[in-house]
């Protein structure tokens, strides 16, 4: 008599044998990724120009954006942040420029696009009425960079990121010596996802850099305050 083997439906690959399978691969894929953390992730800190146009006519007198000084409360200041993973502490450091020099780049590229015409100079300045230059031109914007820094983990399943900016922007009368109008701007943000890596530390730092340097651009005082100043009126 012939004897006839019968399989379960769904033979030997059922939908549930396949879900166990790919969930294991998943899972050693993920291993794989976080065996593969390097010792330092490098980015390119920089602005990032919105889509839609932001210049609008300007007065014709030329801005000095004098170099941002770095007051962080970091024991490294070279650094933007850490990562933490498989028990090491990974650092994140900028790639073309240092911070301060970094983001005095990128408000320089933001206040071009808004219309403004710049001087070449990027001069020292600790945001003294003491020690403004009057060869500066007619207005100098210096400020502090006062916390730029994303921390965040490489853990599985879930990844975290945290970033945080805080600039003050100082506006003076280089020829009247006079510190003009003082504001602050902070922003902030987290993100929790499956994937981690150097592209993505480098768009949200830069993503809620450009925020910072958006809300600066988009207060109504401050615009007020510049265009009067390189107008030539008096400012109250």
């Amino acid at each position: 008599m012939e004897r006839i083997q019968k399989h379960p439906a769904g033979g030997p690959f059922s939908g549930r044998f396949v879900s166990i399978i790919t969930a294991t691969l998943c899972l050693v894929a993920l291993f794989a990724l976080q065996a593969c953390t390097p010792a330092v992730y490098q980015i390119n800190l920089k602005f990032i120009p919105p889509e839609r146009a932001i210049q609008q006519p300007r007065p014709d007198a030329k801005i000095t954006v004098a170099t941002f000084n770095d007051i962080r409360r970091m024991d490294d200041r070279l650094l933007l942040g850490q990562i933490k993973s498989s028990g090491d502490v990974v650092p994140i450091l900028p790639m073309k420029e240092r911070v301060p020099e970094a983001v005095t780049s990128s408000i320089r590229d933001v206040l071009s696009r808004a219309g403004y015409k710049l001087t070449d100079e990027r001069p020292v300045w600790d945001l003294k009425e003491t020690t403004i230059n009057p060869h500066w031109g007619r207005l100098v914007i210096g400020g502090n960079i006062d916390t730029l820094e994303m921390t965040g983990e490489d853990a599985i399943p879930v990844k975290t990121y945290q970033t945080k900016v805080r600039l003050t922007f100082v506006l003076a009368d280089c020829a009247a010596g006079k510190i003009l109008y003082r504001s602050s701007v902070e922003t902030s943000s987290s993100l929790k996802d499956i994937t981690f890596s150097g592209e993505r530390i480098e768009k949200e730092i830069n993503t809620t850099l450009t925020d910072a340097l958006m809300k600066m651009l988009n207060d109504p005082a401050t615009t007020r305050k510049i265009d009067e100043a390189l107008s030539g009126k008096i400012l109250q």
